[in-house]
């Protein structure tokens, strides 16, 4: 299985792409086009200008001075949260290989390596919101994965992956951790003082 996970997830051409045997590209969820993005950034500057210079007119300078500046101050917000976003990560199964690399714009800002024998694939399972975390596990070492896909997705994913290692002759443990908390996954629950 190669290319892009799920259906909404842009695709990036590697070159170990066409070797590999499973490879996914998962990018954060974006509502917007890059350029409706730009149509509403556009909006609200626009919508800012046209309230500043108003409220100028109308003999009211500090009103219009700090609309404008608002308007100026949220768009510049919107900017920056979306570069941000501006993330992927790439997991591929190689050989006997199983790659995690971890990218922001277009610098590697991790990579891990996973043997892909008896490789554990945890997955946080809560009953009502389903797969909350997926994790890959062999000798001490772990990578929490697919953290941009929503919980069916995720779910998935952890399918798809064990499916390519079976394909490929590796037999992968799946282990479900079924809980009701809601708090971080790996952090121990913290307990009450009992009276």
């Amino acid at each position: 299985m190669n290319g892009e996970f799920p259906g909404r997830r842009a695709a990036e051409g590697v070159a170990e792409k066409a070797a590999a045997a499973f490879h996914a590209v998962i990018r954060p969820h974006r509502s917007l086009s890059d350029r409706a993005f730009g149509f509403w950034i556009a909006g609200f500057i626009g919508f800012a200008l046209v309230s500043s210079v108003s409220a100028n007119i109308l003999g009211l300078p500090p009103v219009g001075f700090f609309m404008g500046l608002d308007g100026l101050l949220i768009a510049a917000m919107f900017v920056v949260w979306r570069s941000a976003q501006d993330r992927r990560e790439e997991i591929l199964l190689d050989g006997e290989t199983v790659v995690v690399r971890r990218y922001r714009r277009s610098d590697l800002v991790e990579q891990r390596y996973f043997a892909a024998g008896s490789l554990l694939i945890e997955r946080h399972e809560h009953p009502e919101f389903g797969c909350l975390g997926l994790r890959l596990d062999r000798n001490e070492a772990a990578c929490q994965i697919a953290g941009d896909l929503s919980p069916h997705e995720r779910a998935h994913f952890a399918e798809a992956l064990r499916e390519a290692l079976a394909t490929r002759g590796h037999r992968p443990i799946m282990r479900n951790n079924r809980t009701y908390r809601l708090q971080p996954w790996g952090r121990p629950a913290r307990r009450e003082p009992r009276d």
